[in-house]
C-alpha cells in the first residue's frame, strides 16, 4: 500500500504583502543590480513652450 501525504499550503496577501509558508524560503533568490545603471532621458516635449 502506497503512502499518501497531503499538503496543505496557505498563501495569504495583505494589501501588497503576500505571506507564503516558511519552506517556501528555498525558492528565494538575491537579485542583483548592475554596478552602474545607465539610462537616457528625453526632454524634447519640454521645450515647445509657445502653445501656453
Amino acid at each position: 500500500m502506497a503512502t499518501r501525504y497531503i499538503i496543505i499550503t496557505v498563501i495569504e496577501q495583505i494589501g501588497r504583502v503576500i505571506y507564503f509558508p516558511i519552506y517556501f524560503i528555498m525558492f528565494l533568490q538575491k537579485k542583483e543590480l548592475p554596478a552602474e545603471l545607465l539610462y537616457e532621458t528625453d526632454f524634447s516635449d519640454l521645450g515647445d513652450h509657445d502653445n501656453y
